[in-house]
């Protein structure tokens, strides 16, 4: 990937994921937030734990790239993470699925 591009994405989850996370914790007793908090809330928390650990680990790549870490740390930190990510990510698959067709049923009866 063109550097740039790298750079631009991993701030882009730098600076969205936390008013993004904040936002739809105090939104949850209404709309589309409030019936997954209420309804679904398995999706929620492996949603929020996956948006957290994608924070991690672009924060850690910002780090390792004006060098407040080193490569080795950097490694390990990322090795570390990705099993999480990966299976948080699953999670969120597999939680999410169903919390959609919940959700679009609840529109058709509406």
């Amino acid at each position: 990937m063109d550097a740039t591009i790298e750079l631009a994405a991993v701030v882009g989850i730098l600076l969205a994921f936390p008013p993004v996370i904040w936002v739809y914790y105090h939104h949850r007793h209404t709309g589309l937030a409030g019936y997954l908090w209420h309804r679904h809330p398995a999706f929620v928390y492996a949603l929020m734990a996956f948006g957290i650990a994608l924070w991690t680990a672009a924060a850690l790549w910002v780090a390792g790239r004006i060098g407040i870490l080193s490569p080795a740390t950097i490694e390990i930190f990322s090795t570390a993470l990705s099993g999480p990510v990966a299976i948080l990510a699953i999670a969120t698959f597999v939680t999410g699925v169903p919390a959609l067709i919940g959700y679009l049923r609840q529109l058709d009866r509406n």
